[in-house]
C-alpha cells in the first residue's frame, strides 16, 4: 500500500487532514441532496410554518404584514419574515416566497440560479431565464387597456403580463414573474418587473402555453418597415402600399385629411381622435378574437344541438349563424392561434389611416404601431402561423363568403411575401426559432397552408336555406297584410311560426318570434279582431317595450277597439 509521505499515524497533520476530508465529504453529501438555492431547506408547498420558524423565520399577523410592507395581505394567508426573504403561509404550509421587484427585492443568484435585477424588462428576464436552463410558460398574456392620466396628454397602455418559470433539474420550485407599466408597452422589450413569487413546482404544469426562445431584436432602423410588412394583406386589398407610414390608396379622395376621415367613418365608425383610441382599445383587447371565443362558447354550451337551432333560438341572423358554422369547423386548425393576428395586424393600417386623417401625430402613430407589431411577432412562430391566424380572422369576418375571402387574402399574401423576401436586409421576422411556438401549438406542429381548408357543409347549406325561407315568409306575411291578401299572409305566417317552433330551445323565444307576432297582430287588426291583435302586440312589447312603431300600432289598435265598442 502506498505510503503518504510526511504523515504518520500519530501526526497532528494527519488529524487535520482527516477532519478536512470529513468536512468536504459532508459538504459534498449535502450538495448532492439539497436543492441549488439558499432557502435553508424550505420547499414551498411542503415545509410547515413551524419548520420554517425553526430555520430562522418569524411568523407575523396579516396586520403586521400590512404595516411592515405597506401592502394588503391576501385573505387566508399569514406571513413569515426575518429570513432570507419573506414567505406566505396557507393552512400551516409555506405557500410562496415573496419578492417586490418594484422596490429592489429579487431572488438571489443562489436561489434562482440566475442573476435578476429589478430594472430588467420582460424580454431581458425571459432571455436570462432561458439561458439558465429554465422553461417558461404564459399565465397571463399582455393585454392592452387604455387609461387616462391627468398628467399626460392622451392615453397610456396598461399591459400586465405574468409568466411562470421552472428548471427541470429542480422541479420542486417554480417562479412567477409579474410585469406591468403605464406607458406604450411591448412584451418583447417592455416594462419592468413588479413582483416575483417562488411557488410550488406543481403550479408550472397548470399553464400549458410555453414561451419559445426569444431571438435577437431586429437590427436598428428596420423595425418600422417590419411592422408595416405585417399589414401587407389589408394594404394590398385596399390597393395601397405598405412601405411608408402615410398610406397611398389611389384616388383623389385619399389626398386630404378630410378624405381619410370620411374613409375611417365609413368603414370603422371613427369620427375623432377619441374614437380612434376607443377602436384601437376594443380591437386589441377583444375584437374578432373575442367574438370567435364567444361563438365557440355558445357551441359548447349547446353541445349536440344543431347549429341552425342554436342560432335561431339565440336571435342570430343568417350571417352570425354562418359564423357559428365557421367556428365549429376551424377550431381544430386554428387551435391556440386564435384570431389575434387578424385583429392586431389590421390596427397597424387603422393607425396609418388615423395619422393620414390627422387624429394622431407621426411619433404617436409609431408608438402605437411598434408595440403591436412586436406583440404579433412574439405570438407566432413563423409566417405560416401568422397568416393562418390572419386568414382565419378574415374568414370569420366574411363568414357568409369565407372561402372567397380567405383565398383572396392568401393569394395577396403569397404574392407580396415574395417582394418582402427580396429585400434581403429586411427578412420576415417572427418571435422565435423554437419548435414549440407560443400561440401556434397545434398538436405539436407548425401551421401549413393546407390548414386553411374550409368546406361549407350540407348542414350549413340547409341552415342558410332555412333562414332564406324564414325571412321570405315574414316578408310575404307583411306584404299580404299591406295588399289585403289576409289568406296569403296567414299561410306565410304559419310557415314562419313553424320554422321558429322547430328551432326553439326550451322556452326561449328568439327575436324573430316577436317579429312574427307583430305581423300576426297587423293581420288580425286588418280583419277587425282588435282584442286578439292587442294580445299579439303586447307579447311583442314585452320584448321591445320602447319600439316606436310597435307603440303606434298598439295605440291605433286601442282606438279602433274603442270605436268598435
Amino acid at each position: 500500500m502506498r505510503k503518504l509521505i510526511g504523515i504518520t499515524k500519530e501526526s497532528p497533520t494527519r488529524d487535520l487532514l482527516t477532519a478536512a476530508l470529513s468536512a468536504i465529504f459532508l459538504l459534498l453529501s449535502a450538495c448532492a441532496t439539497a436543492p441549488d438555492r439558499a432557502d435553508r431547506g424550505v420547499v414551498p408547498g411542503k415545509t410547515t410554518a413551524a419548520e420554517a420558524v425553526a430555520l430562522g423565520w418569524r411568523e407575523i399577523s396579516p396586520e403586521e404584514w400590512k404595516a411592515l410592507r405597506r401592502e394588503s395581505p391576501l385573505k387566508g394567508l399569514t406571513y413569515l419574515v426575518d429570513g432570507p426573504f419573506p414567505m406566505s403561509v396557507k393552512d400551516g404550509i409555506v405557500h410562496e416566497f415573496l419578492f417586490r421587484a418594484s422596490i429592489g427585492e429579487v431572488p438571489s443568484k443562489e436561489l434562482a440560479g440566475v442573476e435578476l435585477r429589478s430594472d430588467m424588462s420582460y424580454r431581458e428576464v425571459i432571455t436570462a431565464l432561458q439561458n439558465a436552463g429554465y422553461e417558461i410558460r404564459i399565465i397571463r398574456e399582455p393585454y392592452v387597456d387604455f387609461k387616462k392620466n391627468a398628467d399626460y396628454e392622451g392615453h397610456l397602455l396598461f399591459a400586465p403580463a405574468l409568466i411562470t418559470a421552472q428548471r427541470p433539474k429542480f422541479p420542486e420550485i417554480a417562479f412567477q414573474f409579474f410585469f406591468y407599466g403605464w406607458k406604450f408597452w411591448s412584451p418583447m422589450d417592455g416594462d419592468r418587473l413588479a413582483y416575483i413569487n417562488g411557488t410550488p413546482g406543481s403550479t408550472f404544469a397548470a399553464f400549458p402555453v410555453k414561451i419559445p426562445k426569444i431571438p435577437p431584436m431586429p437590427k436598428p432602423g428596420n423595425e418600422r418597415q417590419r411592422a408595416l410588412d405585417l399589414a401587407v394583406v389589408l394594404s394590398v386589398q385596399n390597393s395601397g402600399g405598405y412601405t411608408e407610414l402615410m398610406p397611398d390608396i389611389p384616388g383623389e379622395k385619399y389626398t386630404t385629411a378630410d378624405g381619410w376621415r370620411e374613409f375611417l367613418e365609413e368603414f370603422w365608425g371613427i369620427r375623432s381622435r377619441e374614437d380612434y383610441f376607443r377602436v384601437f382599445n376594443e380591437t386589441s383587447s377583444s375584437g374578432h378574437t373575442e367574438s370567435y371565443r364567444e361563438a365557440l362558447a355558445l357551441l359548447d354550451e349547446n353541445y349536440g344541438v344543431p347549429i341552425q337551432t342554436i342560432a335561431i333560438a339565440n336571435g342570430l341572423d343568417a350571417y352570425h349563424c354562418n359564423r357559428l358554422f365557421f367556428a365549429a369547423q376551424t377550431r381544430e386548425w386554428l387551435g391556440e392561434r386564435s384570431l389575434r393576428a387578424w385583429d392586431l395586424a389590421r390596427l397597424i393600417n387603422v393607425t396609418r389611416w388615423a395619422y393620414a386623417a390627422g387624429y394622431v401625430g407621426e411619433t404617436e402613430a409609431w408608438n402605437m404601431i411598434l408595440p403591436i407589431a412586436a406583440t404579433v411577432r412574439g405570438l407566432y412562430h413563423s409566417r405560416e402561423d401568422f397568416i393562418v391566424s390572419y386568414i382565419g380572422g378574415r374568414g370569420f369576418f366574411k363568414a357568409d363568403q369565407a372561402n372567397a375571402a380567405m383565398e383572396a387574402a392568401y393569394t395577396d399574401f403569397m404574392k407580396e411575401s415574395k417582394k418582402i423576401d427580396s429585400r434581403q436586409h429586411l427578412p420576415w421576422y417572427f418571435g422565435n426559432e423554437s419548435p414549440e411556438p407560443a400561440l401556434s401549438a397545434l398538436r405539436g406542429r407548425d401551421a401549413v397552408i393546407g390548414d386553411l381548408l374550409y368546406t361549407v357543409t350540407e348542414e350549413q347549406k340547409e341552415a342558410n336555406a332555412t333562414y332564406a325561407l324564414l325571412n321570405s315568409s315574414i316578408a310575404k306575411a307583411n306584404e299580404g297584410i299591406r295588399a289585403g291578401d289576409l289568406r296569403g299572409a296567414l299561410e306565410a305566417m304559419n310557415a314562419a311560426e313553424s320554422i321558429l317552433q322547430d328551432n326553439r330551445i326550451g322556452k326561449f323565444k328568439p327575436d324573430l318570434y316577436y317579429a312574427v307576432k307583430i305581423a300576426r297582430g297587423k293581420m288580425l287588426m286588418g280583419e277587425g279582431h282588435y282584442s286578439l291583435a292587442l294580445e299579439a302586440f303586447y307579447e311583442a312589447a314585452s320584448r321591445m317595450p320602447n319600439d316606436s312603431e310597435l307603440l303606434r300600432l298598439i295605440g291605433s289598435c286601442r282606438e279602433k277597439k274603442l270605436d268598435q265598442q
